[in-house]
C-alpha cells in the first residue's frame, strides 16, 4: 500500500486499485489507508496535496475508482467536486464514493452524481 503516489503499477507490474482520498481532519485518510491495507493491491492518492498544489491529471485505473471524502454541509466538499471535473479518468467507467461522516451524509449522494456526469 503506497500513500501519496499514482503509481498504478506494483513491483510485478500488475495493475493495483486507485484510492483516491481528501481528508481535512483525518478520517478520510484514516479510510482509505484502512481500506487500501485490506485490499492490498492499492495505491491510495491525497486529493489534498495534489489541490493545494494546483495539479490536475490524468488518472488510469481498469478497476473502478475508489473516492473517500468527508461529508461538509451534507454534500463532497466542492473543492473535491472541482478536483474530480476537472481531471481526467481513463481506463474503467465505474467509481465507487465512500462518503464520511458524524451523523448522516444529507444530500452528499446526489452531488456525488452531478460530479460524474
Amino acid at each position: 500500500m503506497l500513500c501519496g503516489s499514482i503509481d498504478e503499477y506494483d513491483r510485478k507490474g500488475e495493475k493495483k486499485r486507485m484510492i483516491l482520498f481528501f481528508s481535512g481532519t483525518g478520517n478520510s485518510r484514516h479510510v482509505a489507508m484502512n481500506l487500501a491495507s485490506m485490499i492490498g493491491e492499492a495505491n491510495a492518492a491525497d486529493m489534498g496535496n495534489m489541490i493545494k498544489r494546483g495539479e490536475r491529471r490524468t488518472f488510469k485505473s481498469d478497476s473502478p475508482y475508489i473516492f473517500v471524502v468527508p461529508t461538509y454541509g451534507w454534500r463532497m466538499p466542492r473543492i473535491v467536486d472541482d478536483f474530480i471535473r476537472e481531471c481526467e479518468f481513463e481506463g474503467c467507467k465505474k467509481a465507487y464514493f465512500i462518503l464520511t461522516c458524524g451523523d448522516s451524509i444529507g444530500n452528499a449522494g446526489k452531488y456525488v452524481q452531478k460530479a460524474l456526469l
